[in-house]
């Protein structure tokens, strides 16, 4: 069995009920698609160290994953990947602004974008979209069918597992940190 096979999708761990007050994070991407798989691994690194009250998944189909997180969240953290450009090299990560991602769901892009997108919006219909989510892009420059990631994104998955557990341990101390 292959890899991308094999790790498809990484179950919820911890409380996936509808309890109040939970944090999600959600790892996007796909495993047999170079830095496309970032997201995923970051999600991994999280499981290992976030406790377990924390739910974490990663889901080659987000759209959906989101969906069976539509109960009410205190924080939701989305990570994902997208290609390098001149502003943001391969290796970088930013904060990407929910409201921007949600006006944008109607417009092209990837059917990977647009499922994060859309499940975004619809649990904004729903009204069930935490008032904190922070949506991590981290900038990779292979996309091409491969198990491997280029050096600077594998870097770069420790830096931002290290930023979402600082986040996470704000959100659960109550402090506002940089989210959208």
């Amino acid at each position: 069995m292959t890899r991308a096979a094999k790790h498809r999708v990484m179950p919820t761990r911890g409380d996936a009920g509808g309890s109040r007050g939970r944090t999600v994070i959600l790892g996007c991407g796909r495993w047999s698609m170079g830095d496309d798989q970032a997201g995923l691994r970051v999600a991994e690194r999280l499981r290992a160290v976030l406790p377990s009250d924390v739910s974490v998944m990663a889901d080659e189909n987000p759209g959906v994953a989101l969906l069976s997180a539509a109960d009410p969240l205190d924080h939701l953290v989305i990570i994902d990947a997208a290609p390098a450009d001149d502003a943001h090299p391969a290796g970088t990560y930013t904060v990407v602004d929910r409201d921007r991602l949600i006006e944008t769901a109607g417009e092209g892009g990837s059917t990977h974008q647009v499922g994060v997108r859309v499940g975004l919006t619809i649990l904004a219909a729903l009204g069930t979209l935490s008032r904190r989510v922070s949506i991590f892009a981290l900038f990779g420059r292979s996309f091409r069918r491969s198990l491997q990631m280029s050096p600077e994104v594998v870097a770069a998955v420790e830096a931002v597992a290290e930023r979402i557990v600082q986040e996470v341990s704000a959100s659960v101390r109550g402090e506002r940190s940089c989210t959208s």
